[in-house]
């Protein structure tokens, strides 16, 4: 399957990690209405499949990275790739805001947090 649309599950909020910058699960980010409430300009995906998107959202310039929910995947590899695409988002206009997007691990939420923030430190 090249594409996955998913709506049977509960939305939920974001979570903001600094301003103008989102971290939340693949169920959330589908959600025009929370794209649309939050002024999301921009949305990485970390995901084993490629996702897609409500045509409400076809504006939103998206970037994705395929890597597998697994602990033998090595997500350090995407992180200038992905920090260079927060970086540019945020610093051309301080009205963008991003939001990622990924599998519901905790391990890889978590990495991925600690990740954005360094990113917000400058590390």
């Amino acid at each position: 399957m090249d594409g996955h649309l998913i709506s049977d599950s509960p939305i939920r909020s974001p979570d903001l990690i600094i301003p103008g910058l989102y971290l939340c699960d693949l169920h959330t980010a589908q959600d025009p209405a929370v794209a649309t409430s939050l002024g999301i300009t921009h949305i990485i995906s970390i995901l084993d499949f490629h996702p897609t998107f409500p045509h409400e959202m076809h504006h939103i310039k998206k970037l994705h990275v395929r890597l597998s929910d697994s602990f033998r995947e090595k997500i350090m590899l995407h992180f200038d790739h992905t920090t260079a695409f927060i970086r540019e988002a945020l610093e051309k206009d301080s009205e963008n805001k991003v939001l990622v997007r990924q599998s519901p691990s905790r391990q890889r939420r978590a990495t991925s947090v600690a990740r954005l923030l360094n990113l917000c430190s400058g590390t």
